[in-house]
């Protein structure tokens, strides 16, 4: 028989069993739907994008969190879902297809996880990078079933490497391309990098370069100053600074270059290296060198155009004097050597006050178009005369011709031969050389574009240092222990004045080269023959000399009067002009007139030859000065004058050009 107390326990155990169940099973169910929207909640809030597609192949999607909707321009992930498909998500579907092979090949399938940065397209078709992390699940026969993914936005970090990359490649081709020199180095001063236009600068290769610092190849007299700014530098003191500076190239030449230093920092203030930027201005400081030689110059020529002027007056005394005086004195009377040495002592002074008005206003030379060989061929053998130094002429036949003063052209020869002379007293061979060129647009020889005959000097002596060289042209700078220090200051004055250029190289022991250009001109012409000089002959005739100098006055007028002439004088223009007047009013006319170009503070030839001609277009008038270079004096003709008569001169000289002037037309 059957208890039923016994089951109805029985059964009461079980519904309290099976009660216990339930709420186990209620609080199981409570906790993970605690923990779904605990998961739920993270993965919707997450920056990052979190999907999951649930077929990995075709790319359905299962899930995805906001995150990523966002990411993608999406109002929501439902939006997303409705693609239907990830791959519409790639801005080249074809990016997926190595995506899909690596999900299947056996690395894979041993890690379950593969990462990859693509370009996908957001939902207004811009694009953005994004960087995936993929995580698979296989079923038991290994096949890939779900992919649980990880969507990052790095657009702004892409965008910075791109930028980066970008700005590394401009910097590089700004490096390799610049036309200044950079040069970048590290905190102990060392050169890490030389840019092209720094190595072609300098002479050295890239190599030779990394081995060495900035001030290794400063020229000694920068040192010192490139030094303490550098110091400077490394101690905080200051960022950067700009230095002017001479270099030394590995073949020795010295250039000058610009020089912008600056120190490159980290983010903390650390100093990490150093950059200089350098260009080259050498020829920039030729340039200044010129000009500066120049404004030398001018600023002597307005003194040296004076002492010369008055110079050439005492000489015209000192000459007068000593040439009439010699003309009394028999040639073997012992007082006739004491006045030639007297006479040729006089004529080195006048040589010496030609050279200074070559400074003065008013020197300009009188051009005549001629062959520059035939003024170097004529200077060179008479220059040379005599000496230990021999000329070896290479002149070219077919040498355009050049507009040039032959007699201030053939004393720069002079010059320059001389200079060869004193630097090989032991002899040796001068060469000299003619040669066409044509200057193209930027040539190192400063000047303009065009035709030039080029005229080279060059001689086998001791050489000049280098530091000197700047100076060779300053006026009074010599080198030698005798000598005026004129010869080549008047020299670049000339080839200045004849619109060229005089350049020098030299090399210690080697010897020294001139290069001289001078504008070719535009067609030959052969120049006028010189005039041939008269001896003194005595005259007749009645003489008005027009002179404020008190020692020409007392020289002229007894020279003239020794050989037959009447003369009268007057001080200034307007006294000659009424005396000129008077006498033809009297009926006893002046057969010539003399006139001083110039009178300080009074009227000279130049100002009163209009009006004498104005009174008497016959007049007969003769112009003298000191300032023997004025083109007045070579261009007389064009002024009414019948011959001209630099001062200082002999008497000889004197009768000389009284007798073309009275025989003129």
């Amino acid at each position: 028989m059957v208890d039923r107390g016994q089951d109805q326990q029985r059964i009461d155990a079980l519904e309290d069993e099976n009660s216990g169940l339930r709420k186990e099973r209620d609080l199981l169910a409570e906790t993970l739907r605690s923990v779904d929207e605990h998961y739920r909640t993270i993965v919707d809030n997450l920056g990052v994008g979190i999907y999951t597609l649930t077929d990995p192949i075709k790319g359905t999607f299962g899930a995805v969190n906001p995150a990523l909707a966002r990411i993608f321009g999406y109002d929501s992930p439902e939006e997303v879902m409705a693609l239907g498909s990830a791959v519409m998500a790639y801005e080249n579907p074809e990016d997926r297809v190595p995506f899909i092979q690596d999900l299947l090949d056996n690395e894979f399938k041993q890690t379950n996880t593969i990462t990859f940065e693509v370009r996908l397209l957001k939902k207004d078709r811009s694009p953005i990078w994004a960087r995936i992390t993929a995580h698979g699940t296989f079923d038991e026969a290994n096949n890939l079933i779900r992919i649980d993914g990880v969507l990052e936005d790095i657009t702004a970090y892409r965008m910075a490497q791109d930028a980066l990359r970008e700005s590394e490649q401009r910097f590089r081709r700004v490096f390799e391309t610049a036309a200044v020199g950079i040069v970048i180095t590290a905190p102990d001063g060392r050169i890490v990098q030389a840019n092209p236009t720094f190595c072609r600068f300098i002479g050295y290769v890239p190599e030779e370069l990394r081995s060495r610092r900035t001030v290794d190849l400063t020229h000694p007299d920068h040192r010192g100053e490139s030094i303490v700014r550098i110091t400077e530098m490394r101690t905080a003191k200051r960022e950067s600074f700009e230095l002017e500076k001479r270099y030394l190239r590995k073949d020795g030449a010295v250039i000058w270059g610009h020089t912008t230093a600056t120190s490159l920092f980290d983010e903390d203030g650390v100093r990490l290296n150093g950059m200089a930027i350098v260009q080259d201005i050498t020829a920039r400081k030729q340039m200044e060198s010129d000009l500066l030689r120049m404004q030398k110059l001018e600023s002597l020529s307005v003194l040296a155009g004076g002492i010369a002027h008055d110079f050439n007056n005492i000489l015209t005394g000192v000459l007068g004097n000593v040439s009439l005086a010699r003309s009394f004195v028999k040639d073997d009377d012992r007082q006739a050597a004491r006045l030639e040495r007297a006479e040729r002592a006089a004529n080195r002074a006048r040589d010496l006050t030609m050279q200074l008005q070559t400074f003065a206003r008013g020197g300009d030379p009188d051009r005549r178009t001629a062959y520059l060989g035939d003024v170097v061929r004529e200077v060179a053998e008479f220059s040379l005369q005599g000496s230990k130094v021999y000329s070896e002429l290479d002149l070219d036949g077919g040498a355009w011709p050049v507009d040039i003063d032959g007699g201030q052209i053939g004393q720069v020869v002079s010059n320059l031969l001389i200079n060869a002379q004193q630097a090989m007293p032991e002899g040796g061979t001068v060469r000299i050389s003619t040669r066409n060129v044509e200057l193209p647009p930027g040539s190192p020889v400063p000047l303009a574009p065009g035709r030039y005959v080029r005229l080279v000097v060059k001689d086998e002596g001791v050489g000049i240092k280098e530091k000197l060289l700047g100076q060779i042209f300053d006026p009074y700078f010599s080198t030698k222990a005798t000598g005026s220090g004129l010869g080549l200051a008047t020299s670049y004055s000339i080839i200045l004045k004849h619109d060229g250029y005089i350049g020098v190289e030299s090399t210690l022991g080697e010897g020294t080269c001139f290069t001289i250009h001078l504008p070719a001109a535009s067609g030959p012409e052969k120049p006028a023959a010189a005039p041939v000089a008269v001896g003194p002959i005595s005259g007749r005739g009645r003489i008005l000399i027009m002179d404020d100098e008190e020692i020409v006055l007392e020289t002229v007028p007894p020279i003239l009067e020794e050989f037959g002439y009447e003369v009268e004088v007057t001080r200034d223009g307007d006294a000659a002009l009424k005396a000129y007047r008077k006498a033809r009013e009297a009926g006893q006319p002046f057969d010539l007139v003399i006139m001083d170009l110039t009178i300080p503070g009074g009227r000279g030839g130049a100002d009163v030859i209009g009006e004498f001609l104005e009174m008497d277009p016959r007049v007969r008038a003769l112009v003298s000065s000191g300032y023997s270079a004025d083109p007045i004096m070579a261009e007389y003709e064009r002024w009414g004058f019948r011959a001209s008569l630099p001062k200082p001169h002999t008497a000889k000289e004197l009768l000389s050009a009284v007798q073309r002037a009275l025989e003129s037309g």
